[in-house]
């Protein structure tokens, strides 16, 4: 497949491209080649936070499919499947000793309960999720955003430097104006003066920096990048925000040595883990004041 611009790519067929995502990316520069390599072999049901988000981005931005991706369960039956912790047969709910429903069960079965290819959703999950779309379609900066801007649209583009395939997928994109990303956050995490701690420790600066320039070497566009940002907790508070050149520049170095590291691995076909030599350990510097204050 030639690098461009791909819109109305299904989810599964751009997950399959061949090429290196921000997610890996992130895995490697905040952990190590070894993670990321394990991560890729041994890949994690959804959490509960990773489901409802998916539902919620289905809802502001593909509404249209929502019923082909997902089923609802009423609560009583689970669809297709025979769970490996309690051996429930098909269609019928994972219960413990006291009968009651399975949260533990409930969550290891996600990736075995696909009805016809379907994600499940509990009932509580997909009002939810209803209600937090509700919340951003009537917003007005946020709904505006969504309702102007193309959805999920699909990169391809090769790196100069280390010639290596990348790719990403935008959740909204609208040419000469700006590129934007839905998040869904815990309650609080959405004001202003908090959002930037809490993304940057999510490594949502390696996402921007990396979109952000592929679509600059795909169209030769350079755009601010936006997050659309929604509480999952009522009112579902949802704020609008702009990084700044300083979130750009900071995920710009931070994915660019996670890639030559990855060039790197692939070439020798080894992923290692953390320094095999000993490391010289200091105290913090929030424990080095802690300790001055206590000596005074």
């Amino acid at each position: 497949m030639d690098p461009g611009v791909y819109r109305n790519v299904p989810d599964a067929a751009y997950r399959a491209w061949p090429a290196i995502s921000q997610s890996s990316l992130k895995i490697i520069g905040s952990q190590s080649p070894a993670a990321y390599r394990y991560h890729k072999e041994h890949p994690k049901p959804p959490s509960d936070a990773m489901l409802l988000g998916s539902a919620v981005d289905c809802l502001c931005l593909e509404p249209e499919t929502f019923d082909a991706r997902f089923e609802v369960s009423t609560g009583t039956v689970w669809p297709n499947a025979t769970c490996e912790e309690c051996n429930a047969p098909p269609r019928t709910p994972c219960l413990t000793k006291k009968g009651e429903p399975s949260a533990r069960c409930h969550s290891g079965r996600r990736e075995l309960h696909v009805a016809d290819g379907k994600i499940t959703l509990t009932g509580d999950t997909h009002w939810k999720a209803r209600a937090i779309s509700d919340a951003v379609l009537g917003h007005r900066t946020a709904g505006m955003l969504v309702s102007t801007t193309e959805h999920q649209v699909s990169l391809l583009w090769e790196d100069e430097e280390t010639g290596l395939r990348c790719k990403g997928r935008l959740d909204c994109a609208s040419r000469g104006r700006y590129l934007a990303d839905l998040k869904t956050a815990r309650a609080g995490k959405g004001k202003p003066d908090v959002w930037g701690k809490y993304a940057h420790g999510l490594g949502y600066h390696y996402q921007a920096a990396y979109y952000s320039d592929g679509w600059r070497i795909l169209t030769g566009e350079a755009l601010p990048w936006l997050w659309a940002i929604v509480e999952t907790e009522p009112p579902y508070h949802v704020s609008v925000l702009q990084a700044d050149q300083g979130w750009l520049w900071a995920g710009r170095d931070a994915y660019r040595r996670a890639l030559r590291i990855y060039g790197e691995c692939m070439e020798t076909d080894t992923w290692p883990g953390y320094d095999p030599q000993v490391q010289i350990v200091s105290l913090p510097p929030w424990a080095e004041r802690a300790q001055e204050d206590s000596d005074e």
